[in-house]
């Protein structure tokens, strides 16, 4: 059996049979050069990424047939499974600090890590800082966001800032910020009792829609241009647009409907029984914006820059995306040493068109070298398929009752009134939770990675670059099999099983 290795040499030999990108006829392009393509968002033009509102009528309808009529049927059938869990945990939850410290500090919340205290962070603590504190290994996560939410009446959220402390290559929690505690006790820590308690709720509540509304949403939004040009832009018998397809399949209809929709969970219109989040739309759209665009004078929220680099963070889960980016790579720096010197050409313009809409993408002078396109392209496929997805798989084995959407305890009268737990959280607000978390948050697969096969006879290219090319779609998936195994031999969790990861973005 080939492999990648024995397969390279093969590549720079061949010899493309590719024509210049030069007067193609509509015929040439996916959707006749009348295909989708980015505009500034409606909502928020500066502080949201560019939208795609004018999609194909066939992706619009296989949306509907593969994933719209899901979002039907768990509405109509899965209520009674959502009110029975609502009922056998209701009222708001204590979490251990080995659980918090376990969720925040290595599943899907870690990626919000950031190492070390910055000069703002270190004026808020620093009252409560050992005098050793230098010679100490800090992290932080900052839930700031929060204190942009616009609750109902009678549920409450708040900012909330968290400093770890690693011990014996663990991470504690020490000191918790919350804003909206008054007087002098706005920072508690562990010896606090029931403040401590419920900093940690607000804590979690604020992973949650930091994952959900806020970071999470760069995996989705800001690619939705890179798909929308790219079907719009590169002919049909190019090696990229058959590389970039199966990772493109539901996506633009998908994002338009959580964006643009008057159903959409977003907009949390109550008339809708998966409507679980604390506020109305304006106030969810906020938290999208501050992933975005930023916050200002926050040095944890700079807003969204468009990196071709996974960003570094110290826990298991990026070791176990980064397994998965690193095969990736491999599949497609070998893929693109087959494209030829002409179809550079068209992918030139392609980036030149992106680069107009996500400026730190690579301009089109720059993406002339192998290295740069290599970096794209496997960003674009890890992020719509492996990090998409895993994000969505591991907040979903997080129990729905330590994560709270909604909590009915209100920050600024817990140091006068004792915590009222058993009505922190109603029946109500769980039973939609569970509902929204059924339909939108679980992972629900249409096609998947592993299962992914290249449309690669398309191409214009010879028929030993096409079978070269469909050796290497064999490697590539037998290579994504050895991935568990090599996670497994290094004792890192695999916090979401192969065959279970989506190759588009599909939930």
């Amino acid at each position: 059996m080939q492999t990648l290795d024995e397969l390279s040499d093969f590549a720079h030999q061949q010899t493309s049979d590719s024509k210049k990108n030069v007067n193609l006829p509509k015929e040439a392009f996916l959707y006749q050069r009348q295909g989708p393509w980015p505009q500034p968002s409606p909502r928020n033009p500066k502080g949201e990424a560019p939208a795609v509102l004018r999609l194909p009528r066939k992706e619009k309808e296989e949306w509907k047939k593969k994933i719209g009529r899901r979002y039907v049927k768990n509405m109509w059938t899965y209520w009674p499974k959502a009110l029975h869990y609502a009922y056998k945990h209701k009222g708001l939850h204590k979490i251990s600090d080995e659980d918090f410290n376990h969720y925040l500090g290595e599943g899907v919340f870690s990626k919000f890590l950031i190492k070390g205290l910055s000069d703002q962070k270190r004026a808020i603590f620093n009252d409560f800082l050992p005098v050793d504190h230098n010679e100490r290994e800090y992290y932080i996560i900052d839930f700031s966001l929060m204190s942009f939410t616009k609750p109902f009446e009678g549920i409450y959220a708040t900012g909330t800032i968290v400093v770890f402390e690693k011990v014996n290559n663990a991470l504690e929690a020490k000191l918790i910020y919350v804003d909206q505690f008054e007087g002098d006790k706005k920072i508690v820590q562990p010896t606090d009792a029931d403040l401590w308690s419920i900093a940690k709720v607000y804590a979690m509540q604020g992973a949650a829609y930091k994952l959900i509304l806020s970071e999470h949403a760069l995996l989705h939004f800001p690619f939705d241009c890179i798909n929308a040009i790219s079907k719009s832009s590169l002919p049909i018998n190019t090696i990229l647009l058959q590389l970039l397809l199966p990772h493109f399949e539901h996506t633009l209809v998908l994002n338009k409907v959580v964006l643009n929709s008057t159903a959409s969970p977003v907009e949390n219109d109550q008339k809708f029984p998966y409507s679980g989040f604390l506020g109305d739309g304006d106030g969810q759209r906020s938290l999208v914006a501050c992933a975005y665009s930023g916050i200002e004078g926050n040095d944890s929220y700079n807003g969204y820059h468009y990196s071709k680099e996974i960003e570094k963070f110290d826990s298991p889960y990026y070791t176990f995306l980064l397994e998965y980016y690193n095969v990736i790579k491999k599949f497609v720096t070998e893929v693109v040493n087959v494209i030829s010197d002409e179809e550079l050409l068209i992918i030139k313009e392609w980036a030149g068109h992106i680069n107009q809409w996500l400026p730190t993408f690579t301009s089109s002078d720059e993406i002339l070298l192998k290295d740069n396109l290599i970096q794209e392209i496997t960003m674009i496929i890890w992020d719509v398929s492996v990090a998409h997805s895993a994000d969505h798989h591991s907040f979903a084995q997080v129990p729905s009752y330590l994560v709270p959407l909604r909590v009915r305890v209100n920050p600024k009268e817990v140091h006068n009134n004792e915590i009222d737990w058993e009505n922190g959280m109603t029946i109500k607000d769980m039973f939609r939770y569970r509902m929204e978390r059924e339909m939108f948050f679980k992972p629900t697969n249409v096609s998947t990675l592993y299962n992914t096969k290249y449309n690669f006879e398309k191409t214009n290219y010879s028929e030993s670059t096409k079978k070269y090319l469909k050796d290497l779609n064999d490697i590539f998936i037998r290579e994504l099999s050895e991935v568990e195994t090599r996670l497994k031999h290094k004792n890192v969790p695999v916090f979401i099983p192969l065959k279970e990861i989506a190759r588009s973005i599909q939930y």
